[in-house]
C-alpha cells in the first residue's frame, strides 16, 4: 500500500471518529456528561437545563408551540401532541398537577424522543423541526394541569441559553348532574378469571368496580370500558356492580353475577374430543373454531346460580316463565357451555356442529322424570342465548329411551336444558294437539296435556252422543286415537271434549279431518 493510500485511509478514519464524537456530544452536556433529567424548570423539578453546568442562563421566551390539545383535558383521554421549537435544539417536557406539583398522566414516545426517569419525556439525538408523542391524562380529575418545557438553544455539549415555556390545561368542568347509570356485564374467561365490560356512561369522569357488599375491587378512568378480574376461585359466583363517578355524585349499576366455570376443557384444532360433565356429554369435531384455531370450552353445571355469563340467571327465569302448553323444564338437566379462543369469547357458529347429550333421571322406569310429573316421552332439548326471551328447540333433538338421555347437534354454545310436558294442578292450562286431527297427514292421535293426574276426558258429538272416554296418567296426558268406544274411526267433523278433575269441568271443541 502506498503512502498516499495510507494517508487517505487515515483521513477517512479521522472524519469518522470526529463524526462519532459529535454524535456522542448530542447526548451530553458541556462537561461531556450525559444530560440529566428532571430539568424542565417546573415547580416539581425545581431546576432547568442550565443547572450543574449543563447549559447557560435561562431565557423565558415562547420558544415552543404545542398542538394536539386545547385549553382543557378529559380524565383518561389520550392526546397526540406535536411540540414545535422556534429556537431550541432539544427538549424535555413534564405535566404536573398545579395542586401539588406532582407529575401526572403518562407518555408514549414517538420518533427521536423517549420517556425520562423524571416522569416526563425528552429528546433523543439531534434537533428536529418538531417532535410528536402522546400524553394520556390522569384517570381522574386532578385539577388544573400545566405542561413545563425546557430546551437548549444549541446541541448538547455546547453552552447556550436555555429556553423555558409552559402551557396550562384547565381542570374538567365540574359536573352539576350525576353520571348516567352504567350497565355492567360479565363473562367467564377461565377457571380463575372473569371479563367485566360496560358501555360509556354519560358524564362519567371515572368508574369504580365494587363487590356485593359495596367493597372496592378496582378503579378506572372514563376511557376504560373493560377489566379482566383474575386470581378467582373456580366454580364460584362473583357479584359486582359498576359505579360511575363525577364531581356531582355517583350512579351505581345494578348488581350482576358471573361465575368461573367448574371445568375448562382444552380443545385442539387438529383433534376430536369428548367430555362428560355431570350428566352432560359433549362430542367435539376437529377444527371446531375453524382451521388451526385452538380453544377452551368452559362449563357450568349451575348456570342459574353460577352463570358463566352475567345475564344467564334472569334470562333462564324469563325463558322458564314463557313455557306454555304444559311444558316444564326438567330439573338437573341445565348446563351452560361457553367457548373461548385466544381472542376472547367465541360466539360465532362452529365450523361443524358439536354433539351434546343431556341425561335425565328415571330410576323407577315409570316414564316420568324423577321427582316430577314430566313425561319422559315428551322431553326435548332447548337452548337459550343472550337476547332471547324464550327457550328455543335445538335442531335434531332426539330422545334415547334406553340410555335415558336426549341428544342434539349444537351449532354454537349457550345454556342448554331439557323440557317436557308435566301434569297440571288444575284445568287452567290444558293443551290439545294436533287439533284438528288429520290422519291423512300422518296424525295418529290427539293429545290432551297438562291435565291433573287422573283427570277424565269424555268426547261427544255436537248432538251429545257419547264417543270415547280417556283418563290422564301421572304425567297429565290423555290420548285419543280418533276412534269411538266400539273401535270404529270417528267421522270427520267437530266434537266436544269434556274435561273433569277434582270438581272442576271445562269443555273444548276438537275436530277430525279425514
Amino acid at each position: 500500500m502506498s503512502s498516499r493510500q495510507r494517508t487517505e485511509i487515515l483521513k477517512v478514519l479521522l472524519v469518522f471518529l470526529l463524526f462519532s464524537a459529535g454524535l456522542d456530544r448530542l447526548h451530553s452536556n458541556s462537561a461531556g456528561n450525559p444530560e440529566p433529567v428532571g430539568r424542565t424548570g417546573s415547580p416539581g423539578d425545581g431546576q432547568s437545563c442550565n443547572a450543574s453546568g449543563c447549559h447557560a442562563a435561562v431565557s423565558r421566551v415562547a420558544a415552543f408551540s404545542l398542538s394536539g390539545i386545547s385549553s382543557g383535558y378529559s380524565p383518561g383521554a389520550t392526546y397526540n401532541l406535536t411540540l414545535t421549537p422556534s429556537g431550541p435544539k432539544g427538549f424535555e417536557i413534564v405535566a404536573e398537577a398545579d395542586a401539588n406539583n406532582q407529575s401526572v398522566g403518562s407518555w408514549s414516545a414517538g420518533a427521536n424522543n423517549q420517556a425520562s426517569a423524571g416522569g416526563g419525556l425528552k429528546h433523543v439525538g439531534p434537533g428536529a423541526a418538531s417532535w410528536s408523542f402522546a400524553w394520556t391524562a390522569p384517570p381522574t380529575n386532578v385539577g388544573n394541569v400545566t405542561f413545563y418545557m425546557a430546551g437548549p438553544n444549541a446541541p448538547a455539549g455546547i453552552d447556550s441559553a436555555t429556553y423555558l415555556n409552559s402551557f396550562s390545561l384547565a381542570a374538567p368542568a365540574a359536573s352539576t348532574t350525576s353520571p348516567a347509570v352504567p350497565s355492567l356485564s360479565g363473562v367467564a374467561r377461565s377457571t380463575g378469571s372473569i371479563f367485566w365490560s360496560w358501555a360509556a356512561a354519560a358524564r362519567a369522569d371515572s368508574y369504580r368496580l365494587e363487590n356485593s357488599t359495596a367493597g372496592f375491587v378496582s378503579a378506572f378512568s372514563s376511557a376504560t370500558l373493560s377489566f379482566t378480574e383474575t386470581g378467582l376461585s373456580s366454580a364460584t359466583a362473583f357479584t359486582r356492580r359498576l359505579v360511575a363517578v363525577n364531581s356531582a355524585g355517583e350512579s351505581p349499576s345494578a348488581y350482576v353475577t358471573a361465575a368461573t366455570p367448574q371445568q375448562a376443557l382444552s380443545v385442539l384444532a387438529a383433534s376430536t374430543a369428548a367430555f362428560t360433565v355431570q350428566g352432560a356429554t359433549l362430542s367435539v369435531p376437529s377444527a371446531l373454531f375453524g382451521a388451526g384455531i385452538n380453544g377452551t370450552i368452559l362449563v357450568s353445571v349451575d348456570p342459574a346460580g353460577k352463570p358463566l355469563s352475567a345475564d344467564s340467571p334472569s334470562g333462564i327465569q324469563t325463558a322458564d316463565t314463557s313455557l306454555t302448553g304444559g311444558l316444564r323444564r326438567a330439573p338437573g338437566a341445565l348446563f351452560e357451555f361457553l367457548a373461548s379462543t385466544g381472542s376472547g369469547r367465541f360466539a360465532a357458529d362452529f365450523s361443524a356442529p358439536a354433539t351434546l347429550a343431556l341425561a335425565y333421571p328415571d330410576s323407577n322406569d315409570d316414564g316420568l322424570v324423577d321427582g316430577t310429573s314430566i313425561s319422559a316421552d315428551t322431553l326435548r332439548m332447548v337452548s337459550w342465548d343472550s337476547g332471547q326471551s324464550a327457550w328455543s328447540d335445538v335442531p335434531s333433538s332426539a330422545r334415547d329411551a334406553a340410555g335415558k338421555k336426549v341428544t342434539a347437534s349444537a351449532g354454537r354454545f349457550s345454556v342448554f336444558a331439557l323440557v317436557g310436558i308435566a301434569a297440571g294442578s288444575d284445568l287452567t292450562d290444558v293443551h290439545i294437539y294436533p287439533n284438528p286431527l288429520r290422519p291423512s297427514q300422518g296424525h295418529s292421535s290427539m293429545n290432551f296435556t297438562h291435565l291433573p293426574a287422573g283427570a277424565a276426558v269424555r268426547v261427544y258429538t255436537l248432538a251429545g252422543e257419547f264417543v270415547s272416554e280417556l283418563q290422564a296418567g301421572a304425567s297429565g296426558i290423555a290420548v285419543w286415537n280418533g276412534r269411538n268406544s266400539s273401535g270404529m274411526q270417528a267421522a270427520s267433523g267437530a266434537y266436544l271434549a269434556v274435561v273433569a278433575s277434582g270438581g272442576g269441568r271445562r269443555v273444548f271443541t276438537v275436530a277430525v279431518q279425514r
